[in-house]
């Protein structure tokens, strides 16, 4: 947040990276047979039930922070009162899974936000959010808005 403060930014969200808090072995599914050369996949991963788990994590960090640690939404929204940071932390997730494909291993590279707010967030900032996720998952994004300009620290 003091970077956010720092900068000549006018708002700005802070965003904290999980990946050291993933389960990344349940996900990456390859081992190797002692009596093959080859690799083998003993099963699919699906995105779909790995992009439930990792929502998952996000709400229990959401209620571990809000609820747990801080005491609930008035204590976390006032952590950024006063500040040019908006009242939300923006959750990075990335991991890599095995999709098995005709028999042989197609990685996948899974990247993921979450947001950890208490309140909704205004509407001119979820542009800018959408954006940043476009961007993560190698689309189009337009960060160019003129009512918001998002800081990432």
């Amino acid at each position: 947040m003091d970077q956010i403060q720092r900068s000549n930014a006018e708002k700005g969200i802070v965003v904290i990276s999980l990946k050291n808090q993933l389960p990344h072995d349940d996900y990456w599914l390859l081992k190797r047979q002692p009596s093959l050369a080859d690799f083998i996949c003993p099963g699919a991963v699906e995105l779909a039930v790995v992009t439930d788990q990792l929502t998952r994590i996000c709400k229990r960090y959401h209620v571990q922070i809000i609820d747990e640690l801080l005491g609930g939404s008035a204590a976390f929204n006032g952590v950024f009162k006063d500040t040019k940071s908006v009242p939300a932390v923006l959750l990075h997730l990335c991991t890599t899974i095995l999709i098995p494909n005709d028999g042989k291993p197609n990685f996948h590279f899974m990247r993921m936000f979450c947001s950890l707010n208490a309140e909704p967030l205004p509407t001119d900032f979820l542009a800018t959010l959408e954006s940043l996720n476009n961007s993560l998952h190698s689309r189009f994004a337009n960060l160019s808005t003129a009512s918001t300009t998002a800081v990432i620290s």
